[in-house]
């Protein structure tokens, strides 16, 4: 091999890289290489052999689960084997393993590229506060908490903590999800509320190879907004992750070690009151918290201008006869006298709602159905 490049950050930063390669090779084409042509022990070779070359060899991350535990510990010198010759090798996060294995063997011959996240700055700050007071209606005091505490992160390399606590469908998750976009990445969305059966321990420390993990989903994310849902759920066996986490910004199971300095970490909970968080989270990751801002219970006219502005933004995808009928339907009206009578607490059961129901009308209206 000449040239050997170890990159860590997400898959899509990974694939721009292979653009300027043209032609390469995967995982998958090697294996095949090893499926046609016998592999023989040392002392037993029958003779020499043609080589496959290869210009370009490219590993994406998920290609490492294919393997089994025995390829993966073995995996320098499967691919330093007689039956192929590789020019460039490409790693995309390769577990601890095979990257201390090559660093060993042949360090000389690799260079490292990390992915390069766009940090906070008074820009960003600005736009993330903007979008999610245009968009999150009825939270503005919760958005300036939030923008305060993230404004340190321009002078540190230390994570932030954020706990967004209150009802479910108030805002906390959208309002993740825009401040990530502000940060030109898809969110990262790590939900505990699937970790509580057996497979919990192995999703959080890492288990073999195929089975994603916490550090996996982590050391691909597109930005450093990541976004812990049910936060409350968490069971205190796995406190001592966030500890590592929340502290040293770093992360550490079996296969992977994930760089988390300059990340924000909102943690959404449905918690009643301070004492509960305590009570539940314990004072050592308790204090670990940077910031706990309240999401409030929406009033019935913020919930009547969320729901006149679903409405208007489904109405407007749809086509000129639709709207048509639509607009005799008078749709919105029954909805707003359903809020003013105490309904709809949570906005994303009214926003279904609003759109089922303009749905059932079209049908109705062309007997679809």
């Amino acid at each position: 091999m000449n040239k050997i490049l170890v990159f860590t950050g997400s898959d899509e930063k990974f694939k721009k890289i292979l653009e300027d390669l043209g032609d390469f090779k995967t995982l998958k084409d090697i294996l095949e290489v090893f499926d046609k042509k016998e592999i023989y022990l040392a002392g037993h070779d029958p003779g020499p052999r043609e080589p496959t070359r290869i210009k370009n060899l490219a590993i994406e991350t998920d290609e490492y689960a294919s393997l089994n535990e025995w390829a993966i510990n073995s995996f320098f010198t499967l691919l330093n084997n007689s039956n192929i010759e590789i020019e460039n090798l490409f790693l995309c996060n390769p577990p601890k393993k095979i990257r201390r294995d090559f660093e060993k063997k042949c360090k000389d011959k690799i260079t490292y590229e990390k992915m390069e996240y766009l940090k906070i700055n008074d820009n960003i700050i600005r736009k993330m506060y903007e979008s999610c007071t245009q968009k999150i209606i009825g939270q503005d005091n919760a958005i300036e908490e939030i923008m305060i505490t993230v404004y340190s992160a321009k002078y540190s390399s230390h994570p932030i903590v954020i706990l967004l606590n209150g009802e479910s469908g108030i805002g906390k998750t959208e309002t993740a999800k825009i401040m990530c976009e502000c940060l030109k990445g898809q969110l990262t969305r790590i939900q505990f509320a699937m970790q509580q059966n057996n497979e919990a321990y192995n999703y959080i420390f890492g288990s073999n190879y195929a089975k994603n993990s916490l550090a996996r989903d982590l050391i691909r994310r597109e930005s450093n907004i990541i976004h812990i849902d049910e936060f409350d759920k968490v069971s205190s066996t796995f406190f001592n992750v966030f500890y590592q986490m929340f502290d040293e910004g770093v992360l550490v199971d079996n296969n992977y070690e994930v760089d988390l300095s300059n990340c924000i970490f909102l943690c959404t909970s449905n918690f009643k009151n301070k004492n509960e968080i305590i009570r539940n989270l314990g004072k050592p990751l308790y204090s670990r918290i940077n910031h706990i801002v309240e999401f409030n219970m929406l009033s019935c006219e913020d919930k009547i201008k969320i729901a006149e502005a679903t409405y208007n933004d489904y109405v407007n995808l749809l086509s000129e006869e639709e709207r048509a009928e639509i607009g005799k339907a008078d749709i919105l009206l029954g909805f707003k006298k359903k809020i003013n009578e105490g309904n709809y607490n949570n906005i994303r059961t009214l926003k279904n709602h609003i759109k089922l129901i303009i749905n059932k009308q079209l049908i109705k209206n062309i007997n679809l159905l």
